[in-house]
């Protein structure tokens, strides 16, 4: 009895497939980027409030408010600082967003293979330009980067590389609860790392208590004591439909009617304990994209401003979830990305109704996770990979 090799064909035809939407992805982002490039003045009201920033004397506080974390101030500092001008400034801010954009890529692929790549590039096209102008793929990749070290057991890198996407912007704080989640840790590197975290969180939030004081965390909490909710926001989104009236521009962004005070704080202390709840319940049950999405989906859902670029956040959990077979999540995404794309186009504030349809889905989006984290194990990823397998010829006179 001999045997030959048999070549399962549908899985090269996937990998193909995923490797032809890798690269069609990577052509649409650098198309965009140049364009982005190109066209600069038109799209930089973000990037001139960097420089602002960077260029004001004095540190945040109480007569600075300002709505990001340390991190990012200082980042908006040193870039300004090497740059030494606006338009080389917003250059520079171009060119390290194409590189986390890059990143983020690279280490989706390197963790989980080219569909995930491929996935990622492919929901993250009609919203990549609003992304090239902020700098909101910074912590992005930061946390990307955290995760896949996580995976790979590098307990102090993960902790280390979730620490500076914190100090950029608060949003990856609820990655942290995969260290409680991990059954395959070494107990000790990974109380090790949680517990360096922990105090170097605590040390830097101190410190930025003594140079800002309360006026620091409450200018990134509350968006520079803004007193609306933002017109894309859950709740904003339904009283602009019932209150057009109360519409305004505040603190850099269009907002309606009044929030009652603390209420930002209040919604981030409860919205953060269920976004690590989620991520924790992914962890466990083999559904790292699923509850990546679902807990930081819950931090958009209870947010007083829902920016479309806030999105982007969402991006590799997603690609994450393509690849562990829980593609429901992914095409939920793209569809969010897409009706947030659709009511642009055709204006903010000429679509309300559309702004409603994108939370509604969101908040689905949400349930349906939840749901899904309760349920049990995702599915086996699928492999994007040559199989071979061994038959025995058949018998002589069968």
């Amino acid at each position: 009895m001999t045997s030959r090799v048999v070549t399962q064909q549908p899985g090269l035809a996937r990998l193909a497939d995923a490797s032809l939407l890798l690269t069609v992805g990577v052509v649409a982002h650098l198309v965009v980027w140049a364009v982005c490039v190109a066209s600069p003045t038109g799209h930089t009201g973000d990037f001139q409030r960097y420089w602002d920033i960077a260029a004001a004397a004095g540190r945040p506080g109480p007569g600075m408010a300002v709505e990001y974390p340390p991190g990012a101030v200082l980042a908006f500092r040193l870039l300004a600082g090497l740059t030494g001008s606006q338009p080389a400034f917003f250059l520079a801010a171009l060119v390290l967003n194409l590189a986390a954009d890059a990143l983020v890529l690279a280490l989706l692929v390197a963790a989980w293979g080219t569909a995930a790549g491929a996935a990622y590039l492919a929901i993250s096209v009609p919203i990549v330009s609003l992304l090239f102008f902020r700098f909101d793929l910074w912590p992005v990749a930061a946390a990307t980067a955290a995760v896949v070290c996580w995976q790979q057991r590098r307990w102090r890198a993960s902790a280390g590389l979730l620490g500076i996407g914190i100090a950029l912007k608060l949003w990856p704080l609820p990655l942290a609860a995969l260290w409680l989640a991990d059954r395959r840790w070494r107990p000790r590197g990974a109380i090790a790392a949680l517990g360096w975290l922990t105090v170097a969180s605590a040390a830097a939030g101190a410190a930025w208590l003594w140079q800002a004081g309360v006026d620091g965390p409450l200018g990134v909490l509350t968006f520079r004591g803004a007193t609306g909710w933002g017109i894309e926001s859950t709740v904003g989104s339904v009283w602009r439909l019932v209150e057009p009236d109360s519409v305004r521009l505040e603190a850099g962004a269009v907002r309606v009617g009044r929030t009652v005070p603390g209420a930002s704080v209040v919604l981030f202390a409860v919205s953060l304990p269920l976004a690590c709840w989620a991520i924790f319940r992914g962890a466990v049950t083999n559904r790292v994209g699923t509850g990546w999405v679902t807990g930081l989906g819950t931090l958009l859902a209870g947010s007083p401003l829902l920016s479309p670029q806030f999105l982007g956040w969402l991006l590799p959990g997603a690609a994450i979830a393509w690849v562990e077979g829980d593609r429901r999540t992914t095409r939920w995404l793209a569809g969010l990305v897409a009706v947030t794309i659709a009511y642009r186009i055709l204006h903010t504030m000429q679509m309300p109704e559309l702004v409603l349809v994108r939370n509604l889905l969101l908040i689905v989006m949400v349930g349906d996770g939840v749901r899904r984290l309760l349920r049990g194990s995702a599915t086996k990823p699928r492999e994007d990979r040559l199989v071979v397998r061994f038959e025995a010829d058949d018998p002589p006179g069968a």
